[in-house]
């Protein structure tokens, strides 16, 4: 599947997923972000021999990315991986606590 930079972004961030309609290899472009969902509908074509994705792996990534955005844990682990910088909670010989590592979670 080719996409352009800020589509694949967001499909790689689970930001964005393609919801299935009826029509064989039809699908509905949903995002986390209300401001872009335009409820864009999308059809798959093969151009040559390689494989559509599977619908099974299209209805996979966007059941993860449904609960990631309902649940907000999408948001949380985003947070946590732009503030990893600065959150310094391993060791780096190794010899982290952990006891303290049952309060993060």
């Amino acid at each position: 599947m080719l996409l352009r930079p800020d589509l694949d972004n967001l499909l790689g961030s689970f930001k964005m997923w393609f919801k299935q309609n009826d029509a064989e290899n039809t699908y509905t472009v949903q995002t986390a972000m209300p401001h872009r969902d335009c409820g864009t509908v999308c059809t798959f074509v093969n151009h040559d021999a390689t494989p559509i994705s599977l619908p099974e792996i299209l209805a996979l990534h966007a059941a993860f990315a449904h609960v990631l955005d309902v649940s907000g844990a999408g948001e949380y682990i985003e947070s946590a991986w732009h503030n990893r910088d600065w959150i310094c909670v391993l060791a780096e010989d190794g010899s982290t606590d952990t006891h303290f590592l049952h309060l993060l979670f």
